[in-house]
């Protein structure tokens, strides 16, 4: 039980560093030039690469959901950048 609770204390420092220096690190991409839609995709796609790895674990191989349904997982894909490129309501 213990060990688990370190485990959950590590992942949280980690998630808490990464969200603490993600404003740091957009400033200085939009500092070097980048738009802040680029900044966006950078960081969605940084993020999906580095879930892609747990994500294949937990899954152990059984991705037939996936193949079963391409359209609905692009969908989601598309549905998710899109609202994170799309800015501020006016």
């Amino acid at each position: 039980m213990a060990n688990t609770k370190m485990v959950g204390l590590g992942i949280a420092a980690v998630s808490a560093a990464t969200f603490g220096t993600s404003g740091s690190f957009a400033a200085s991409l939009l500092e070097t030039g980048w738009t802040p839609a680029a900044a966006v995709s950078y960081r969605i796609a940084l993020a999906a690469l580095v879930l892609t790895v747990p994500a294949f674990i937990q899954s152990r191989g059984r991705c037939s959901p996936l193949r079963r349904s391409p359209p609905a997982v692009a969908a989601a894909l598309s549905a998710r950048d899109a609202s994170e490129l799309r800015g501020p309501a006016a």
